[in-house]
């Protein structure tokens, strides 16, 4: 050490100088670590190990100001590469001012086919109906004319 300058490389328990890491981890210390903890790929990518000693991804992120967790999936599924990827898109959904949280809840809605949409609707609006064979015959008409083309 020179001076009353602190060389931070030097000093143990102190993080490092310089550039944020990047791309620490790869496939095989993911495949090979056992410890449980919390292990920085860089950029808010994070992979954790459980006490089970499962392994799972994290990304930390700041969404409208405030700090989030989001669970990238399990390392069973989702390899590094992937798991790089799908941080890479929710961070810039989230710094073009987005919500990543909103954007995968959007993505998992399952828009109804149109025969299941009438029959839930026929069936919610079964009361209203005043006579037994209109009833009928309005799903009919359906079944005879919208489905074969819908």
């Amino acid at each position: 050490m020179r001076g009353n300058s602190l060389d931070t490389t030097r000093v143990k328990g102190l993080k490092p100088l310089g550039k944020h890491p990047e791309k620490r981890l790869n496939a095989m210390r993911v495949r090979n670590v056992l410890a449980p903890g919390r292990y920085a790929d860089g950029n808010g990518l994070y992979l954790i190990v459980d006490d089970s000693g499962a392994k799972r991804w994290l990304l930390r992120t700041v969404i409208a100001g405030k700090r989030c967790d989001i669970g990238l999936g399990s390392v069973q599924l989702v390899p590094l590469v992937e798991a790089r990827e799908e941080a890479a898109r929710m961070r810039r959904i989230a710094r073009s001012d987005g919500d990543p949280l909103a954007e995968r809840r959007r993505e998992r809605v399952v828009v109804p086919i149109f025969k299941d949409a009438a029959e839930k609707v026929h069936a919610a609006h079964a009361a209203s109906f005043r006579n037994p064979k209109h009833k009928a015959d309005w799903i009919s008409s359906l079944q005879m004319y919208a489905y074969p083309y819908f």
